[in-house]
């Protein structure tokens, strides 16, 4: 199953792929975003992110 995944070091925590997410999957913590275990892998937040800081793993990893 594909799920997104926050790339750290380009996060700069703006919140866009938090607004995005229809599942409320992605949160702000610490200034960057964290994804949480509920993604359906539909690529909004991936979209949405202008620092291009999300993509998808599959398997959940």
């Amino acid at each position: 199953m594909k799920k997104a995944r926050i790339i750290e070091n380009k996060c700069r925590g703006c919140g866009c792929c938090v607004r995005s997410c229809p599942m409320n999957n992605i949160t702000l913590g610490k200034k960057k975003a964290e994804s949480g275990d509920e993604c359906n892998g539909c690529e909004k937040c991936i979209k949405a992110c202008p620092f291009d800081a999300i993509e998808l793993n599959y398997g959940g990893n």
